[in-house]
């Protein structure tokens, strides 16, 4: 009797773990900047499944580079993946966040700064939410609302808050994520 040995065991090789590296980098540098875009110009429930299908292909195309076919490293690459960049167009938004409160800031005090301006934005995140930077704006917010479906002009936005807005953007991160790994 053969002893077992699995076709496609878990790769923890020095291979791995630059894969891996690639793809932390290919979805904060590449896919976070397309997925900002997506986020601002596609309705929520297109913009997910964008953002999954290029970490898909992009995930794809580094599984056959490196001749991996472990469906265990494939789902925590895809997991990996989906995460910095779904966290790293998050970071894109608040540094629109900070670059639209520096710019009232600036009309109502005369600062022009960066420095103070930005001091004085996190005193206000620190103020209203109890954390500052950006930990703060997605306390922020998830306080005030997010847009979780552009409907017909007639019913406008629906805006979700609270433990609701964590909750929508935990589905959209599971979207990612799913879609990333059947693609």
């Amino acid at each position: 009797m053969q002893v077992y040995r699995p076709q496609n065991p878990f790769p923890l090789t020095k291979n791995s773990f630059f894969l891996v590296l690639y793809l932390i980098l290919a979805g904060m540098i590449v896919i976070s900047p397309i997925g900002y875009f997506l986020m601002v110009a596609v309705p929520p429930p297109g913009s997910p499944l964008l953002v999954g299908w290029l970490n898909g292909r992009v995930l794809r195309y580094a599984l056959l580079r490196w001749k991996i076919a472990s469906p265990l490293f494939t789902v925590l690459c895809a997991i990996v993946m989906g995460g910095t960049s779904y966290v790293g167009l998050h970071y894109g938004l608040y540094w629109r966040f900070l670059g639209e409160v520096r710019e009232e800031i600036v009309q109502a005090t005369g600062i022009t700064d960066y420095v103070q301006t930005n001091q004085m934005t996190d005193d206000f995140l620190v103020e209203q939410t109890g954390s500052g930077g950006f930990k703060g704006y997605l306390r922020l917010t998830a306080q005030t609302g997010v847009s979780a479906l552009r409907l017909s002009s007639t019913f406008g936005n629906v805006t979700v808050t609270g433990v609701w807005a964590w909750v929508f953007w935990l589905s959209e991160l599971i979207i990612i994520v799913l879609v990333s790994f059947f693609i």
